[in-house]
C-alpha cells in the first residue's frame, strides 16, 4: 500500500481517525513532507521549528514511510532483494527523557496507525551504563575512593541494583547516583578492556 506524510498526518488521515479531537498542523505537514523529500533524494536538511509544531511525528511519519517503501512495492527478484540489508533510522535526541517518549508513546501510536510493520529500539550513550568490572573495583577500594559516608552508602547501592538490573542503564535507578560515584562505576572507554574484559560476556553497554 503507497502511503504519504498526508495520509498519516492530514485531517482525515490515519492518525485523525484514530484521535478524536485530532487536527491538522500545517507547519508539521510542511516539515514532514521536507523530510520525506530529503530522505528521498539522500540530501541533508536543516529545519528549525517552535514549540507545538508536532516535530516528533513530523520526522517520525517519513521516516518509518522511507525504511518500509518496500512493502509497498515487492521487488522483481525476490533472491535479490533478501540479500539487501534492511534500511535503519537514527535518531539522536538531546535527552533521554526525549528518546524514551518516542519509544513508549510516540512510536506505539504510529505502529498501530501505520500498516507496515517496523521495530525501534532505545541506544543510549557509553555514560548511562554501569560497568560491571569498575563496580568491582570501586567496591573493592570504596574506603579510598571515597570519603563521606552518603557516597559509600550509594555505592553499596549500586552493587546491589546492579544484581537486579536488566540493562544495567542509569534511567533505570529510582534516584540520581551522586556524580562522582557514577563516574567511577560507569562504562567508559578509555577504561574498557573491550573482550578482554573478564564481565565482558555480562556487559551491559554490549
Amino acid at each position: 500500500m503507497s502511503l504519504t506524510v498526508d495520509d498519516i498526518l492530514g485531517s482525515h488521515g490515519r492518525i485523525a481517525a484514530r484521535l478524536p479531537g485530532y487536527e491538522e498542523r500545517p507547519e508539521q505537514i510542511q516539515m514532514a513532507r521536507s523530510v520525506a523529500s530529503a530522505v528521498a533524494n539522500h540530501q541533508h536538511l536543516v529545519v528549525e521549528a517552535g514549540t507545538g509544531v508536532g516535530k516528533s511525528f513530523a520526522y517520525l511519519v517519513p521516516s518509518i514511510l522511507a525504511v518500509t517503501a518496500d512493502e509497498s512495492s515487492p521487488p522483481d527478484d525476490a533472491e535479490a532483494k533478501g540479500r539487501e540489508r534492511p534500511l535503519r533510522v537514527v535518531i539522536s535526541t538531546h535527552t533521554i527523557s526525549l528518546q524514551e517518549q518516542l519509544l513508549t508513546k510516540d512510536l506505539p501510536l504510529l505502529n498501530s496507525v501505520i500498516p507496515r510493520e517496523f521495530t525501534a529500539v532505545l541506544v543510549k550513550g557509553r555514560g548511562n551504563y554501569l560497568s560491571r568490572r569498575r563496580l568491582m573495583a570501586a567496591v573493592e577500594r570504596g574506603g579510598s575512593l571515597f570519603s563521606s559516608e552518603e557516597e559509600m552508602r550509594q555505592l553499596r547501592t549500586l552493587d546491589e541494583w546492579s544484581r537486579k538490573t536488566h540493562d544495567g542503564s542509569r534511567s533505570d535507578l529510582l534516584y540520581r547516583p551522586v556524580q562522582d560515584v557514577w563516574e567511577e562505576v560507569a562504562s567508559d572507554n578509555s577504561n574498557c578492556m573491550g573482550r578482554k574484559c573478564p564481565q565482558h560476556g555480562a556487559c551491559f553497554y554490549y
